[in-house]
């Protein structure tokens, strides 16, 4: 291994000194080997990573607020865009539509509901009517749904 080879592959690739002295470790001082492992090594890396923040986002969307009062959904809404408001909007907006926000709902009594969908079929709700039929129905329904819910109530 030469000072030149270290040289050669860190103009090629953007690689500190320590990673490009190991790959040309790897290949036996060949030059051109050593690019192509760090190049597959990034690829799998960029791969991965892609793969893994599509997984989060997927888990992150599966969350939802719901906002209901009797049989009126009013909000059925991925949590994570109320967590994206809260980061990205102006302090004066988040206190204005948590204090009307958080009084209305105390206010009219409606039922605050966050659980995880697990179905993909299911799809995002504003202000659906609820199919009110027979308790009986009611209670079979709430038995055999496919998700998991954390209530709060007034």
């Amino acid at each position: 291994m030469t000072e030149e080879q270290l040289k050669e592959i860190r103009q090629q690739i953007d690689v500190s000194y320590e990673e490009a002295e190991r790959y040309i470790d790897k290949s036996n001082g060949d030059v051109d080997l050593a690019v192509k492992l760090i190049l597959e090594r990034k690829k799998t890396f960029h791969s991965k990573m892609k793969r893994e923040g599509k997984r989060l986002l997927k888990e992150l969307l599966s969350y939802y607020l719901k906002i209901e009062k009797g049989n009126m959904v009013y909000i059925n809404l991925p949590l994570l865009f109320f967590i994206l408001f809260l980061l990205f909007a102006g302090i004066e907006a988040k206190i204005w539509v948590l204090i009307i926000g958080l009084g209305a709902v105390f206010m009219s009594e409606s039922k605050v509901s966050i659980f995880k969908r697990k179905k993909k079929e299911d799809i995002i709700l504003v202000k659906e009517h609820i199919d009110t039929s027979s308790d009986e129905n009611k209670k079979e329904d709430k038995d055999t749904d496919d998700f998991n819910e954390f209530t709060i109530n007034k």
